[in-house]
């Protein structure tokens, strides 16, 4: 996101190891970074995007890339691009990047809409919500497949990247 040039301020939310990821962060280059408390994350994915959108609507934002922390595979272009076709006025408040069709993430959402998604509950992510602003949403056509790549693990890292280096050419 920092790379990308066009996103800040950077927050940040893990659910479960908020500790352990804010001391990797802090000793990393990643640059400033909040972190947001969401003491009731168990309850669910929701909370912690509800903690992050609280916290976002007191900062003078034009709209929230919600971004997942475990898709490395999102490259800074796919994030200039999500920000270059941002144009709430023209009718693009939402925009999902697509591969092949398939919707992917990050996603980002132009700030009158964020109020709607403090009514999730549990494991529910804001995507769920797309199909109501139809009107405002803009499928933005990229070649990336790691934007469709969750990667919950160490190995399914190892594997998406081995994967991705087979398919550039590169035998390393």
């Amino acid at each position: 996101m920092r790379e990308a040039g066009c996103f800040a301020p950077i927050l940040g939310r893990d659910r479960q190891r908020g500790a352990e990821v804010r001391a990797a962060l802090e000793a990393s280059e990643a640059g400033p970074l909040t972190f947001i408390e969401a003491l009731d994350y168990a309850e669910g994915l929701s909370r912690s995007l509800i903690a992050g959108i609280h916290h976002a609507l007191t900062l003078p934002l034009d709209g929230l890339l919600i971004a997942l922390a475990d898709m490395p595979l999102v490259g800074a272009e796919d994030l200039r691009a999500l920000a270059a076709a941002f144009d709430p006025a023209a009718g693009r408040a939402v925009i999902v990047p697509t591969v092949s069709g398939q919707r992917g993430n990050p996603t980002l959402w132009a700030r009158d809409l964020l109020p709607e998604m403090l009514a999730l509950t549990g494991d529910q992510g804001a995507k769920r919500l797309m199909d109501r602003f139809t009107d405002r949403l803009f499928e933005l056509p990229r070649e990336n497949p790691g934007l469709l790549a969750d990667l919950d693990t160490p190995e399914a890292y190892r594997i998406a990247l081995a994967s991705l280096r087979l398919s550039l050419g590169d035998t390393k």
